[in-house]
């Protein structure tokens, strides 16, 4: 009998039913699995190309740098420059950016909150489907597009759109990041893109952020 007593619960059970349903796509669970998988083995080396352009969209600077692991601390992996290269002196060319997807590569293909399973598609020639997502990073939330290969269950890409009022000074942001296999080695992230808007004192600076990951090993 439906009574004012228990309508929430039900309310709540629909909701979560609601929610397992769209996140039990044998075809996203077999991307997922493959995901977890990886989640202990890190990027031995990162080779990070960042420019920043001006609301005209000319170059202020461009920065090349890689990075190449040397050791561990606490569990976490230690890398050190092996190569930079800067238009000119920065902050840009000292920032950790190696430290997200190359450290935590599971971390690219987490915090959905809901996932809905759209059309086939193409991408990079291979035959996939298209999943639409809904999710939440540290309070930021966001929505995705999920490119998963049809005959494989391996994730292709990952684009997500971060909503920026909830980053302060921010216009945009978006990440992009494709996977794929290293001769025989597991299949993994390749490249990170991480492209923001920022307004900095009425002027808009546009950065361009991209990661390429060689080689992965396992923690110890």
């Amino acid at each position: 009998m439906l009574t004012k007593s228990n309508t929430p619960m039900l309310f709540l059970l629909a909701v979560a039913l609601s929610l397992q349903a769209q996140t039990t796509d044998p075809l996203w669970l077999q991307a997922q699995s493959q995901i977890q998988s990886t989640r202990n083995l890190v990027a031995v080396e990162v080779s990070i190309h960042t420019e920043v352009l001006d609301g005209d969209g000319k170059n202020q600077l461009t920065v090349d740098k890689k990075t190449r692991l040397t050791g561990w601390k606490d569990g976490e992996p230690l890398r050190s420059v092996v190569s930079l290269t800067e238009s000119q002196k920065s902050a840009l060319g000292n920032a950790p950016l190696d430290a997200g997807v190359s450290n935590h590569p599971d971390r690219g293909f987490a915090d959905f909150l809901t996932v809905q399973r759209q059309e086939e598609t193409v991408l990079d020639s291979k035959s996939c489907v298209l999943f639409q997502v809904t999710g939440k990073k540290k309070k930021i939330s966001f929505t995705g597009k999920v490119w998963i290969e049809k005959a494989t269950g391996l994730p292709l890409r990952v684009d997500c759109t971060y909503n920026p009022s909830s980053i302060p000074m921010t216009k945009a942001m978006s990440t992009s990041i494709s996977y794929g296999r290293s001769g025989d080695g597991p299949w993994m992230p390749k490249v990170m893109i991480l492209d923001s808007l920022m307004s900095v004192m009425f002027t808009k600076v546009r950065t361009t952020v991209r990661q390429d990951f060689d080689a992965w090993i396992t923690r110890p």
